[in-house]
């Protein structure tokens, strides 16, 4: 395993009826390496990254982090992984579970909540230190 790749993806595309987000993208991003996406609104990064969240399925392609393919664990590769969009305003408020986000403060912890619920942590203690372990770590 000390030479799997954190991210590698395989001709990555995403259709919503005949609008093409994302047209192949094919990458692979080592271990201790930063990667930027940098492109127009509507170029399809943030659905790239919402694609190997595990948060919106490809049409086609392969993607695999630390190794892991997102179709056939999905919740092993969340162990691995966090998102912070900066549409964090739709996460918040939008369930009961939830506070409404009135500071970044609030935002930063509801988007971690989350992230820490999807990787398994039932209680809401339980979620508050695996997220702020997790993100600092």
């Amino acid at each position: 395993m000390a030479n799997t790749l954190a991210l590698e993806s395989e001709d990555i595309r995403k259709t919503f009826g005949h609008f093409i987000a994302l047209s192949g993208l094919t990458l692979s991003v080592k271990r201790g390496e930063f990667l930027t996406l940098f492109g127009r609104n509507g170029a399809g990064k943030t659905t790239f990254l919402k694609i190997a969240a595990t948060l919106v399925r490809p049409t086609h392609g392969k993607l695999r982090i630390e190794g892991i393919d997102i179709h056939q664990e999905p919740e092993r590769v969340r162990r691995h992984i966090g998102f912070l969009s900066h549409n964090t305003s739709r996460i918040c408020g939008s369930s009961a579970a939830y506070t409404e986000c009135r500071t970044p403060r609030t935002a930063f912890r509801s988007s971690l909540s989350v992230w820490a619920s999807n990787a398994g942590h039932r209680t809401p203690p339980e979620r508050s230190r695996a997220a702020c372990t997790n993100a600092w770590a």
